[in-house]
C-alpha cells in the first residue's frame, strides 16, 4: 500500500509525571499520546541534525 508507514510496537519506562503531562498536552491538542510522542520525536531528531 503506497504511503503507509509502518510501526512498531515498543515498551519503555517514563517518569510518571512527565507521562501524565503528556496526556493533558495531547487532550489539549485534542491528539492521542502516541502522536505527541511521535511529533516530539521528530522534532528532537531535526533539531539534533540541523
Amino acid at each position: 500500500m503506497p504511503g503507509k508507514v509502518e510501526s512498531r510496537r515498543i515498551n519503555i519506562d517514563l517518569d510518571r509525571e512527565l507521562w501524565r503531562q503528556a496526556g493533558m498536552v495531547a487532550a489539549k491538542l485534542e491528539i492521542t499520546k502516541r502522536k505527541l510522542v511521535e511529533m516530539a520525536l521528530k522534532e528532537f531528531i531535526s533539531r539534533s541534525q540541523g
